[in-house]
């Protein structure tokens, strides 16, 4: 993920993109100007949605490293141990 702590959907520009006073999706007059927080063109490189929220691919991330197993102790694939399916 190329982007850790800049919101994907936001206002205010680096280095975080985040604005508490407009949250994603949303238009609001601040200090005389109107101002949307938009979304950006490539969510897949973002660790932060919104400045709150994960985005989808950083929850894929973290979903992948619990699944391998990789941080428990002993190592195992629990990701073997259940039924996934893909959604959709």
């Amino acid at each position: 993920l190329k982007y850790g702590t800049r919101a994907c959907c936001g206002h205010g520009g680096d280095p975080y993109n985040f604005d508490p006073r407009v949250f994603c999706g949303n238009t609001k007059v601040i200090n005389g100007s109107t101002v949307t927080a938009s979304a950006c063109s490539d969510p897949q490189n973002y660790v932060s949605w919104d400045g709150i929220h994960f985005s989808e691919a950083a929850n894929k991330a973290i979903a992948y490293a619990i699944l391998s197993g990789d941080y428990f102790s002993p190592s195992f694939p629990i990701g073997k141990l259940c039924d996934l399916q893909p959604i959709g």
